[in-house]
């Protein structure tokens, strides 16, 4: 039974570890009129035509940030009439020209305000199109383009830019939460982070729950207790805010692979959990579940990921394969671990299954682990690590003439049963290790575009702090949620 007086208990608890202290909001509030006020004179004496300059994220004019958050994200909004050609092009022409005036604003405006604001460390990074990464301090700095388009115009037509959307769903936020949702808000994210399953950098699953979506599930639910309460059904009620039927949406092309539903307020055709992976989401209900049998405070503080200990490299280890990658150049983390998860995903399909589709290594599970370094892992959980050296293929029905003729040709020693020819095959493979390291050779890795890593090991447990990561999660977050929905 949910107490939920020993959970408003525990939420007062953990605010005095989470909120933001005052002088911690001045600190950013001053940083962020600087690099305001140097951005606004840059753009004047460069004759921009801009329509705003805002601070967004959690920082900015939504104020949901936790405690020591570094992270400042700057938006200057420009009239889509000032560009007005971009609308004759076609697509392929248009994302060219976006990148390239945005490419242009950020190298002739946003580098000498970020130079003249005192920032260093500054880069240009690329998203959809180029923005200007610094660092002020101990602060983060994104200072980032994008187009002011009516809200009306969102609705009815779309962002011309993903990043468009982005001051709208501040002013959204800002507007729809009172002080205390903005606490739950930043406690719903610290649960998030304290459970290893928030962001693009989730240790569960590919990307984790982000913090728009925190807000926006606190703003639909009405408190931190409401979210909580409703989370087991969130995967089959999807959230709609503009009073479409469930069936409706799932069966919008745009919708219907999505595991989670949580259409975007101020964007009907967005689904803003579309990101979230479906292990993130089962792993979060799973710690829900737990902290509401007995809540405790420490479910909001994150604590390091340990390595396995000694009884559970006991059990697993026999089934477990780790592949440590170091990245030799400066690419984004998300490239490379979406380049790590497409040759996972290849990898898991082959060592599961036969070319000629009979079983192979039984069940296989993998996760991607990374921090802030160049290492990244990749743990596999190996159903049936070794397997005998041959294998019963199926082959065509018996009255299937031409496919037994040539099959018999193959294989002259097949024979008839149960209506279909079977022979026993050779296999090439007997171990799953022998197959991973066939898999990433240098060709494999060419194969998926990892030109920028190289391997450090292939073990059973990982030889860097990175590696016994990798396995940790997924030995203690994957496989639960794994076996218990398989």
């Amino acid at each position: 039974m949910v107490r939920l007086e020993d959970v408003r208990r525990v939420k007062e608890q953990a605010l005095k570890f989470i909120l933001p202290t005052k002088e911690e909001i001045e600190e950013q509030n001053r940083v962020i009129d600087r690099l305001k006020s140097h951005l606004i004179k840059t753009l004047e004496e460069k004759g921009y035509e801009f329509v705003g300059v805002e601070a967004h994220g959690s920082t900015g004019i939504k104020q949901t940030q936790l405690r020591g958050a570094s992270d400042i994200d700057i938006f200057v909004e420009f009239p889509p009439t000032a560009y007005s050609h971009i609308f004759k092009m076609s697509r392929r022409k248009r994302a060219e020209e976006i990148r390239r005036i945005f490419g242009r604003i950020v190298e002739d405006c946003f580098k000498e305000a970020a130079i003249r604001a005192g920032c260093s460390d500054i880069k240009i990074a690329y998203a959809e199109h180029p923005y200007l990464s610094a660092r002020y301090g101990r602060f983060d700095i994104d200072i980032v383009g994008c187009f002011y388009i009516t809200r009306e115009a969102l609705m009815s037509c779309g962002p011309i830019t993903a990043v468009d959307r982005t001051p709208h769903h501040s002013r959204f936020i800002k507007d729809a939460l009172n002080d205390a949702q903005r606490n739950d808000v930043r406690l719903l994210k610290a649960f998030f982070i304290a459970n290893h399953a928030y962001g693009d950098k989730s240790a569960v699953g590919r990307c984790g729950f982000t913090g728009y979506s925190a807000e926006v599930l606190v703003y639909h639910y009405g408190s931190f207790e409401n979210v909580l309460l409703n989370f087991d059904q969130l995967a089959q009620k999807p959230i709609d805010f503009f009073n479409r039927p469930p069936a409706q949406l799932k069966s919008n092309p745009r919708f219907k692979d999505d595991f989670l539903i949580i259409i975007d307020p101020v964007d009907p055709n967005r689904n803003l959990a579309a990101s979230i992976d479906r292990r993130a989401y089962l792993h979060i209900r799973r710690m829900i579940k737990e902290f509401l049998e007995n809540p405790r405070v420490d479910y909001f503080l994150r604590k390091p990921i340990e390595p396995l200990s000694a009884d559970e490299h006991r059990r697993f280890r026999k089934n477990t394969i780790v592949v440590e990658f170091r990245c030799k150049s400066d690419v984004h983390y998300v490239i490379v671990r979406d380049k790590l998860y497409r040759l996972a995903s290849y990898m898991t399909k082959i060592l599961e299954r036969e070319e000629t589709g009979e079983k192979r290594f039984g069940k296989v599970i993998f996760e991607i682990y990374f921090e802030n370094g160049d290492i990244y892992a990749v743990a596999f959980f190996i159903e049936k690590p070794k397997i005998p050296d041959t294998f019963i293929r199926r082959g065509p029905p018996v009255w299937a003439k031409e496919h037994v003729k040539e099959f018999l040709r193959k294989h002259p020693d097949a024979y008839a049963d149960r209506g279909f020819y079977w022979t026993c095959v050779k296999r090439k493979y007997t171990t799953a290790l022998s197959l991973v390291k066939s898999l990433l050779s240098v060709e494999g890795l060419e194969r998926f575009s990892l030109r920028d890593v190289d391997i450090i090991s292939i073990s059973k447990t990982g030889t860097t702090t990175v590696g016994r990561k990798a396995l940790a999660v997924l030995v203690r977050f994957i496989l639960p949620i794994e076996f218990s929905s398989s």
